[in-house]
């Protein structure tokens, strides 16, 4: 499978040494948060200049990271997957805009568990759209839907898949993604069920 830097579009630190590494994609998290669209994992807590994620805490005043920036560091020099959060829909139609502006023709990812937020990328040429499960509802859903096109794709949580899961998940998508992939053994193990895209924290950085 084609090994995504999963969250090092959030931070510059980490984009610089996955650009370094050869990243063959990497992801970035992308929320609308006081008109402009933020690239972080973390969570705002509305008018508290604190932004948290699941073990931590960040002071929400630090300028934040800007999906602009990060487009502009990454075009022409690898893949770009877009994690969509939140569901507001002013994220997906600032992203399509900041993604034909900043990096017209350059094919790209986009992602999201707020399914009706990728419905403007369906008609972008560049752009697959996978549709993201966290959970086996969530994922039956899918496995029910019957309009697809090649160019849409489903991603998964590793738990829920299997060999059969992706093989019935081809017969209708193009592509088929998976997270977390963080060792080499869960990497051979997806693979060998089809899955196209290994979404990982870890095995970017020996690519």
């Amino acid at each position: 499978p084609i090994v995504v830097a999963h969250r090092a579009g959030n931070r510059l630190d980490l984009l610089a040494e996955a650009l370094e590494a050869g990243a063959a994609m990497i992801e970035a998290d992308v929320w609308y948060h006081r008109g402009r669209l933020e690239v972080r994992h973390s969570k705002t807590l509305g008018p508290v200049p604190v932004r948290w994620d699941r073990w931590s805490l960040e002071r929400g005043w630090r300028p934040p990271l800007l999906l602009a920036d990060v487009v502009s560091l990454v075009a022409g020099r690898t893949m770009l997957m877009l994690d969509l959060k939140g569901g507001h829909p002013e994220t997906s139609d600032g992203a399509r805009l900041a993604m034909r502006t900043l990096a017209d023709g350059a094919p790209y990812a986009v992602a999201s568990q707020w399914w009706d937020a990728l419905a403007p990328f369906r008609d972008v040429e560049e752009a697959t759209v996978l549709y993201s499960a966290g959970s086996a509802r969530m994922l039956r859903a899918l496995e029910l839907r019957a309009a697809w096109s090649q160019r849409e794709g489903v991603a998964s949580h590793r738990r829920l898949l299997s060999e059969e899961v992706v093989a019935s998940l081809h017969k209708k998508v193009g592509v088929v993604a998976s997270w977390p992939i963080n060792r080499p053994e869960q990497l051979a193990e997806v693979g060998g069920w089809g899955v196209d895209w290994a979404i990982s924290d870890t095995l970017w950085r020996n690519h």
